[in-house]
């Protein structure tokens, strides 16, 4: 029966038509999933970028505490190695202040080999009661021996300057290398440091005298002036040499 007129018609697409047009635009439905893929990761790739900043100060700042070191612990650690450096030098000079543990360091240095405990106490002995060995009593070398054997060579073990066996001494490798001078400065004499500061200000101006024409040099010329400052310096040099070898612990006969 034809439509009557002022009627509208609908057209419904059945099924055959939909797969026709699926069918026929393939690319289409393709690219519409893409671009829902790409909007969804885009949406969680802002999620996570959120996340970060919204937690990236406080864990900069966790990193940041981690990474400091505690100041009060590094004060301490460098509290306890100048507290170990004043022990060391206070423990050698504490060695050194005893006339007796000068002597062996001395004698074992002097002879650079492990000697026997009767031979040592026998020359502590004679140097200090400034006599020859053959000179001393039985009571002078027993003395001298108790003495080194419970008191002296024990301290010098603990403080890691000998090996000790309660018969043979020998020094140990650190104490073997180490060079010990004594400077002894008596009441009239002048600290070889302050003594060249002397000449040294003796000899500028002897230098300002021949660069100013101050200094005659009719008799003496400049460059005999010149070799008379230099040979206080090498004859001053020479002394101090010579008085450092005999104030040095093991390079003479007699200890300092």
């Amino acid at each position: 029966m034809p439509p009557q007129s002022g009627s509208t018609v609908e057209h419904t697409p059945d099924s055959s038509t939909l797969s026709q047009t699926t069918a026929d635009h393939p690319e289409q439905e393709a690219e519409t999933e893409t671009e829902t893929e790409t909007e969804t990761e885009s949406e969680g790739k802002g999620e996570d970028r959120r996340a970060q900043e919204s937690s990236g100060p406080a864990s900069t700042q966790s990193a940041n505490a981690a990474k400091q070191p505690d100041v009060a612990e590094v004060m301490d650690q460098q509290e306890e190695v100048e507290q170990t450096q004043s022990l060391d030098r206070g423990t050698i000079f504490d060695l050194l202040s005893n006339h007796r543990r000068r002597y062996v360091i001395h004698y074992c240095k002097r002879e650079d080999r492990p000697v026997e405990l009767g031979e040592l106490a026998e020359h502590v002995a004679a140097w200090e009661l400034d006599t020859e060995v053959e000179a001393l009593t039985s009571a002078e070398r027993k003395r001298i021996y108790t003495s080194l054997q419970q008191t002296h060579l024990p301290t010098l073990e603990r403080a890691g300057m000998v090996r000790f066996d309660d018969r043979t001494i020998e020094l140990t490798e650190e104490a073997s290398t180490l060079e010990i001078y004594l400077d002894i400065v008596p009441g009239d004499s002048v600290p070889w440091g302050l003594y060249y500061l002397g000449l040294s200000a003796i000899a500028t101006v002897m230098m300002a005298g021949l660069w100013f024409g101050l200094l005659p040099t009719e008799t003496v010329s400049a460059l005999g002036w010149s070799t008379l400052i230099v040979a206080l310096f090498v004859g001053s040099a020479v002394v101090h040499v010579a008085q450092n070898r005999r104030m040095r612990l093991g390079d003479v006969e007699r200890p300092p």
